[in-house]
């Protein structure tokens, strides 16, 4: 297969017009509160930007000024959980080297992973994306903005999926539609970021585990040769309803297929969701930023170096761990 130009992190204004798609972690969060470390300490230390900021209900203080890093503590002083944002960086070798004074105080790589938000961005109008998205196994709801739908989550719980009109949200001057999918509890099969980019780098492990495999995208074409009124209904409704909505509308006694199969013809994208997010984070994982790659510590790499000393560490290869 061709290789594909994606970004490991959010297309913005200054991403090259001719890259399409970018695949990278939006959020990871870990459990800290075993450290014991309280924000006084994180204070006390100058190396630490440490501006206090409300999210909510919740007290948060960002660490670095320049790099996406939060703690969130309680009403004690304690920190409990770390949010960050590595994809806003380049690459994990460059976030890893900013913030790595934040990790004597933590190990990064044992620390437990309480959500991990997966996403990917499409250099395509939302409306394009959403009139053949298909995702298997998940219930949806609108999410409307100014009378117009702006955007669908999918499933709940351990699981949600959200496709939106990014060009809205973010305010950006082209189009952009991004799919992310939001894991915790059961559905994290890995219980640190080690495991994590272990599994990354184990392609077969991480086909089985891919949480945007459920996840089709398609071109609808409607055959004009057919008259018949499932077929101007077809025509009509597509234009402004998704596909995955007209049929559950137009399935409740299971005679879709016989009705539409041969008035809605879907053609699958060339590049799909899964395929997205594999080669972002492949390339996020293995990717060294140009300022740290003469002496880069080989502990926060996937080199193929560092693969061959990770030899002795076992990793669980059974299909029901990583399958949905």
């Amino acid at each position: 297969m061709k290789s594909l130009s994606i970004l490991t992190s959010k297309l913005t204004s200054q991403s090259p017009s001719s890259i399409l798609f970018g695949g990278f972690i939006d959020k990871i969060e870990l459990s800290v509160s075993e450290y014991n470390i309280s924000v006084n300490k994180i204070k006390s230390k100058k190396m630490f930007y440490a501006n206090e900021k409300r999210e909510g209900r919740f007290h948060t203080l960002q660490l670095f000024k320049n790099i996406d890093i939060s703690a969130y503590y309680n009403k004690q002083g304690f920190i409990y959980k770390l949010k960050l944002n590595p994809s806003a960086e380049e690459s994990w070798f460059e976030f890893y080297q900013k913030s790595k004074k934040l990790w004597s105080l933590f190990d990064l790589y044992q620390l437990k992973i309480l959500r991990l938000d997966l996403t990917i961005d499409i250099r395509e109008d939302f409306k394009s994306i959403s009139s053949g998205i298909i995702v298997k196994y998940k219930q949806s709801s609108d999410v409307f903005k100014k009378s117009s739908i702006t955007g669908f989550n999918f499933g709940s719980g351990d699981e949600v999926i959200k496709v939106y009109n990014r060009s809205i949200k973010a305010k950006i001057p082209f189009p952009c539609t991004r799919i992310e999918i939001l894991l915790k509890g059961k559905k994290l099969p890995i219980k640190n970021i080690k495991e994590f980019i272990l599994l990354v780098n184990n392609k077969d492990n991480f086909k089985l585990f891919n949480p945007f495999k459920n996840i089709t995208l398609n071109r609808i074409k409607i055959n004009n040769n057919i008259k018949s009124e499932n077929a101007l209904r077809a025509k009509f409704q597509l234009e402004i309803t998704p596909y995955f909505y007209f049929k559950k509308i137009h399935n409740t006694n299971g005679n879709f297929g016989r009705n539409f199969k041969k008035i809605i013809e879907l053609t699958p994208h060339k590049t799909q969701p899964a395929e997205i997010i594999e080669k972002g984070l492949e390339q996020f994982f293995n990717k060294p930023f140009k300022k740290y790659k003469n002496g880069l510590n080989n502990e926060c790499s996937l080199t193929i170096k560092y693969n061959k000393q990770q030899k002795n560490i076992r990793l669980l290869n059974q299909r029901s761990r990583y399958e949905a």
